[in-house]
């Protein structure tokens, strides 16, 4: 009884030359169908030989995806559409996942035919900017206690470099991106102004900026007698 022999063509399995490696890849597949001539040789050199046939089944190969979200944040990862049978690193089941953990995901789909492919994620964490609560003291003459400011002049120096930011007067506002002030107000003892900075990452943080009022009076004028 000897092993047995695999060839690509019937020439070689009659031959019994170019006999392929069985410990390593069979031989490149060029067609959706290739057929494979197996030899069972006996004692005299002779044997059997049999027709293999063996079918490519067509699977979808799915590219990395690289996704991002911000600190203290998640970011929702999506499965490819269409496969009901799947499985995440993390185990879970679900078309999507939530992630709040930076770090290398992939889901396993399995097809009809029976053949898996697996989806990569690279998850990057990015850093927000620093949250600030700021207090500025300014002189006010007038009689009503109020003061015109332009608050671009007092927020400018909080911001880190590179960042952009929007000024608003109530914390709603700032979280929808609503009303930015973009000229001179008045303002009162204690107001409170929201900021709103973003960095390059695109990812936002709201700081408050609360001014307080010094009634600064004017001296009355005084008569001396020389």
């Amino acid at each position: 009884n000897g092993l047995v022999e695999i060839y690509a063509n019937i020439e070689d399995a009659n031959a019994r030359q170019n006999k392929i490696n069985q410990t390593g890849t069979i031989v490149p597949i060029q067609t959706d169908v290739n057929n494979f001539y197996i030899l069972y040789p006996n004692t005299n050199s002779c044997g059997d030989r049999y027709s293999i046939k063996v079918t490519i089944l067509n699977t979808n190969t799915f590219p990395e995806e690289a996704v991002s979200f911000c600190s203290a944040q998640s970011v929702n990862l999506q499965a490819p559409e269409g496969y009901t049978n799947l499985v995440w690193s993390t185990g879970e089941t679900s078309q999507n996942i939530t992630v709040t953990t930076e770090g290398i995901y992939t889901v396993t789909v399995n097809t009809a035919n029976g053949c898996s492919i697996t989806k990569t994620f690279n998850v990057t964490e990015n850093r927000v900017p620093n949250v600030f609560t700021a207090f500025t003291t300014i002189c006010s003459f007038s009689v009503n206690n109020n003061v015109t400011i332009n608050p671009n002049n007092y927020v400018t120096s909080l911001i880190e470099n590179g960042n952009t930011f929007s000024i608003y007067n109530t914390n709603a506002d700032a979280v929808n991106l609503l009303n930015p002030i973009t000229s001179t107000i008045d303002i009162v003892d204690n107001t409170t102004l929201f900021i709103r900075e973003q960095n390059s990452n695109g990812c936002s943080t709201i700081s408050t900026v609360t001014f307080n009022l010094t009634n600064a009076s004017v001296l009355p004028s005084v008569s001396v007698c020389q």
